[in-house]
C-alpha cells in the first residue's frame, strides 16, 4: 500500500486524522493543492470555487463543458499524484478516481450528526443552529458533487467491522446474550451503507437487514463456514446480496 484516500463528512476531524497519519507514515498529504491545480490546468477557477463552496456564499453558475475539463483535470492529477506514493489524498473523489489500484486504502470517515454540529459549532465558535446548517449543507454539497461528477452515491459503502452491531441475531452468544456493540448499530442505522461484513460472534453467523444495510456475520472460517457478496450495478444503483456456505471441514 502507496496512496490512502480520506472521503469524509465535515466535523468527523478528517484534517486532524489525514495530518497524524501522514506524520506517523512518512506519507505527503495533499488537499486543495488538487483543486488549485486542477483549475490552474483547466482553466476553470469558477468551478474550483463552486467546489469549495459548500455553503453556495458565491451562487456561481459553471457551465458543464468547465466542469467536465475540471473533473478531468482532477482525475490526471491524481492518478500522477498516485504513480509517485507514499501519500494521501483528502476529498475530492480520490476513493471513485483511483478505485481500481490494488496499492491504495480507502477509507470514509464519519461521525454521528450531533457530534459533528457540537464540533463544528466549537470550532467556529457559531450557535448550534448555524453549525447544523453549515453541516447538513456540506453533507448535501458533497453528495451532490459525486453523484452529478462521478454518478455515484457517496453511501455505496462497503463496511469491515470486527464487533456486530448490537442486538441483532449476529450478536448473540451461546447464553443468549446480545454482546455487539450500540456505537457500531448506531453507525450502520444512521450512514445506512450498501452493506457490513462483520464478524466476532463466530456461533451467529447469518444474513440480517439494519433498515437498507445488508449486514453479515459468515462465521469461522475455521470450522468451514464462509460468505459471499455481490454487488451489482444497474441504471445508476447498486445492490448488494449475500450468500452463506459451511464446507464441513
Amino acid at each position: 500500500m502507496s496512496v490512502i484516500t480520506i472521503s469524509r463528512q465535515l466535523g468527523s476531524l478528517s484534517c486532524d486524522i489525514a495530518r497524524a497519519t501522514a506524520n506517523r507514515l512518512g506519507y505527503r498529504l495533499v488537499w486543495r493543492e488538487i483543486i488549485n491545480q486542477a483549475a490552474r490546468v483547466a482553466g476553470a477557477p469558477d468551478v474550483a470555487l463552486a467546489v469549495i463552496d459548500e455553503l453556495g456564499i458565491f451562487g456561481l453558475e459553471t457551465s458543464s463543458e468547465a466542469e467536465s475539463a475540471y473533473r478531468a483535470a482532477v482525475r490526471n492529477i491524481m492518478l500522477e499524484m498516485a504513480e509517485e506514493g507514499n501519500i494521501i489524498i483528502l476529498g475530492r473523489a480520490g476513493q471513485v478516481i483511483l478505485s481500481g489500484r490494488p496499492d491504495t486504502l480507502h477509507v470514509r470517515l464519519t461521525a454521528p450528526l450531533e457530534v459533528r454540529i457540537n464540533r463544528v459549532a466549537a470550532r467556529l465558535s457559531i450557535p448550534y443552529e448555524a453549525a447544523r446548517a453549515q453541516v447538513i449543507a456540506s453533507d448535501r454539497h458533497r453528495k451532490s458533487y459525486l453523484k452529478k461528477g462521478y454518478q455515484v452515491d457517496w453511501n455505496n459503502l462497503v463496511m469491515i467491522i470486527h464487533n456486530p452491531p448490537n442486538n441483532t441475531g449476529l450478536d448473540k452468544i451461546s447464553a443468549g446474550l446480545h454482546v455487539g456493540s450500540p456505537k457500531i448499530r448506531k453507525i450502520i442505522e444512521t450512514i445506512q451503507p450498501l452493506a457490513v461484513i462483520t464478524g466476532h460472534i463466530h456461533e451467529s453467523y447469518g444474513i440480517e437487514m439494519i433498515g437498507k444495510t445488508l449486514v453479515i456475520n459468515p462465521g469461522s472460517l475455521a470450522e468451514g463456514r464462509y460468505g459471499v457478496l455481490e454487488i451489482e450495478k444497474k441504471d445508476g444503483l447498486f445492490t448488494a446480496k449475500a450468500e452463506l456456505f459451511d464446507i464441513k471441514i
